[in-house]
């Protein structure tokens, strides 16, 4: 089995939490990390040839974070775009001849431009975008790694920490989604987060 590591959670004893100019200190007992981490794969086979990004980098959704190799397929397309500027030359002479020889033109002319559509395809299929806007969380792919299709190859987070708790004691304070929290784990003030779920105790 394949575990993959992603960010940690901190787990939470306090929380000193921000209600406008009111500051009190909660007892909690949950935990803080990072929301939507998701770990991005590549759908295809191969070896990666760049990682444009590094843990913790901030990245917009569609960015090109990793690319495997696309040498062949380049190499490939430059050839066939070469053969199109061909044919294109060779439609001047063509379209003095007959109905036969344009028609086996265009036919040539089609399957060029599928097999480009094609390589075009596949070199995109080899580069890794970022799903959304956020951060990376970890990376686990370096160049020159082989790639198996759907292997993970780093994971993307968002911005901001999260703190998920629960009170231990019905407090005078109401908590609410959104407020911001200083959280302390074993006496050591670990993050600042912001509350996204909590439950009261019953």
């Amino acid at each position: 089995m394949f575990v993959l590591p992603i960010t940690p959670k901190i787990p939470v004893s306090t929380a000193v939490i921000e209600r406008g100019n009111l500051v009190i200190v909660e007892s909690l007992e949950g935990l803080v990390g990072y929301g939507n981490e998701q770990v991005c794969v590549m759908p295809v086979t191969g070896q990666v040839a760049q990682v444009n990004v590094r843990q913790g980098q901030a990245i917009r959704k569609g960015e090109a974070l990793l690319r495997l190799d696309t040498a062949w397929e380049e190499e490939a397309l430059a050839g066939l775009q070469q053969a199109v500027y061909g044919q294109n030359r060779a439609l001047e002479s063509v379209q003095a001849a007959g109905e036969a020889i344009k028609a086996v033109w265009l036919q040539n002319q089609l399957s060029l431009e599928a097999q480009i559509r094609e390589l075009t395809l596949g070199i995109e299929a080899k580069t890794l975008r970022a799903p959304a806007d956020g951060v990376v969380g970890q990376v686990y792919a370096k160049p020159g790694d082989y790639a198996a299709a759907l292997s993970p190859m780093l994971s993307v987070r968002s911005r901001h920490l999260e703190l998920s708790a629960r009170q231990r004691v019905q407090e005078s304070m109401a908590l609410r989604q959104g407020m911001r929290a200083v959280v302390y784990a074993q006496g050591e003030q670990r993050a600042v987060a912001t509350l996204s779920g909590f439950d009261a105790p019953t």
